[in-house]
């Protein structure tokens, strides 16, 4: 069974700043400015898209270390906490933007805010609304896409993730994206086609290779996995699923101890990785090395998982670009 996530993007508007919450790695931050510039130590590397959902990598007081990718490159850098807001404050925040000024683009941006809470359905009616006032725009349709794929609706997904396309050939997000549903549809051929695509077009972006490994894993094709996997923790250092992933197809060449380090790696960027205890404690048993898997099973517990008997089935997490 696949579950998915967004991938997203993140943090605090000047007149919010007073009550607004400390920001700390792993946290999700909106973006509340236009064309937010991302800095790093010498120069500007680019700028963040308003209503761009970002993902706290690292905090040095008030600025915040993200990666971002508008369809096209992916840039990383240091954000100011001027520019963001916390992301539990930005449904409010584009109800107001929608009363004061009702465009498309703050349609498009509320809806990206319903979709990460997981009202799909509300989602797609911003994006209807987005593209009724401006049918021209890509990003309104990749948008509306991911959406329709959370719902399982897979033809209206990959209708507009080709409507994205033919707007712009050269979007990889929305290569990326239809991938994904190519492997909802079991159409790996397709989807690898598309992730192919997505990497030539944007190869800085992490999510592609990513989706790629997935399907590199789900053929048990573990050496073409765990390439794929490399290149987006080179990517992405602070990936805990990239390494539990990579782990994964370790482990099932044999290979425990590149195993074991890459489930360690795992937890140390997210100490509450349930899974990641679940899978290492498996590589402890396989070693007989008992007392260290009943400690990890009992962590796995703690933390909710309720059956020792699976590894969470297909529970890679497919990344998709909302912009």
């Amino acid at each position: 069974m696949r579950t998915v996530t967004r991938l997203p993007l993140f943090l605090v508007v000047s007149f919010l700043s007073g009550i607004a919450c400390a920001q700390q790695e792993g946290d999700k931050v909106v973006v509340s400015a236009d064309k937010a510039p991302l800095r790093s130590l010498e120069d500007t590397t680019g700028t963040v898209s308003k209503g761009a959902i970002l993902f706290v990598k690292n905090v040095d007081g008030d600025w915040f270390w993200v990666i971002w990718s508008n369809g096209y490159e992916t840039v990383k850098g240091w954000i100011n906490r001027s520019n963001v807001i916390p992301y539990s404050q930005a449904l409010d925040f584009f109800n107001r933007e929608l009363k004061r000024n009702p465009t498309a683009s703050v349609y498009n941006n509320r809806g990206m805010i319903w979709n990460e809470k997981g009202e799909h359905a509300i989602a797609i009616g911003d994006f209807n609304e987005a593209i009724r006032l401006n049918p021209n725009v890509k990003q309104f349709y990749n948008n509306r896409g991911v959406a329709w794929d959370e719902m399982t609706e897979y033809d209206k997904a990959i209708a507009d993730f080709d409507q994205a396309i033919r707007l712009d050939p050269r979007y990889a997000s929305a290569f990326n994206n239809r991938g994904n549903v190519w492997v909802a549809k079991d159409e790996y051929g397709k989807a690898v086609s598309d992730y192919n695509e997505a990497i030539r077009l944007n190869p800085k972006d992490a999510s592609a290779f990513y989706n790629r490994a997935h399907v590199w894993s789900d053929k048990e094709e573990h050496d073409k996995a765990i390439s794929d996997y490399t290149q987006a923790i080179r990517l992405d250092a602070k990936d805990a699923s990239a390494y539990k992933n990579r782990g994964n197809a370790w482990k099932a060449k044999g290979e425990y101890d590149k195993a074991l380090s890459d489930y360690d790696k795992a937890i140390r960027i997210d100490p509450k990785f349930a899974i990641a205890y679940l899978n290492r404690g498996n590589v402890w048993w396989a070693k007989q090395e008992y007392r260290k898997a009943s400690s990890d099973y009992n962590e796995a517990i703690r933390l909710g998982i309720r059956s020792l008997g699976t590894e969470g089935g297909r529970s890679m997490t497919l990344r998709k670009r909302v912009n």
